[in-house]
């Protein structure tokens, strides 16, 4: 997928916040490890996130997915865990991403710190969001826009804000529907946010 398409794919899990943020891409420069409670599986410096810069209303997100989810969670939801890469955006709010590749698919995972609830109404004033019943005890719901026939996105709740994952077709006429297998990534990725998240 060219940066324009990811650039795109990636604006539809920030372009929801609060309006009038500073907003600003942070750069993929290594930052400081993270904090000793946050059980990183990836330690390679290239992959740890960038230094938060939030707003006081905004708690620091800890759940980061380039670092949380293993190449064998990544292997076992169909991707290619070398095609791991930091998709982060730092501003007044956090959102710490990971993109990775298959032949078909591209599979975006965001956590941020922007509330699971400010989400669901953002996307239901637009008409995109539908219910579904909790994954493994976490609230959620599917976002399906008619505008890009090419994505679906399921949101988590996580005590600080929400965890996006985003399945995203790489050709236009690809056979398959872009919630296909959805239920079942999310059941892959849900258990590396944590309990305590």
């Amino acid at each position: 997928m060219n940066a324009a398409r990811m650039t795109a794919s990636f604006a539809i899990v920030v372009g929801f916040v609060s309006a009038g943020c500073n907003d600003r891409e942070a750069t993929p420069a290594p930052a400081e490890s993270p904090s000793s409670t946050a059980p990183s599986t990836l330690t390679v410096s290239e992959l740890q996130p960038p230094e938060q810069e939030n707003a006081s209303k905004y708690s620091d997100v800890v759940f980061d997915p380039c670092t949380y989810v293993s190449d064998e969670t990544i292997v076992r939801a169909g991707f290619d865990p070398a095609s791991r890469e930091r998709r982060d955006f730092v501003a007044e709010y956090t959102f710490f991403g990971c993109a990775f590749k298959s032949p078909t698919r591209e599979l975006f995972l965001n956590s941020g710190n922007v509330a699971f609830d400010d989400q669901r109404r953002r996307y239901d004033d637009r008409g995109t969001a539908s219910s579904l019943p909790p994954v493994n005890g976490r609230d959620a719901f599917l976002v399906v826009d008619p505008k890009d026939e090419r994505t679906c996105i399921t949101i988590l709740r996580t005590t600080v804000g929400a965890v996006f994952v985003t399945s995203s077709l790489q050709d236009f006429h690809d056979a398959q529907a872009p919630c296909d297998g959805m239920s079942e990534l999310v059941q892959i990725i849900e258990p590396t946010i944590g309990a305590e998240n």
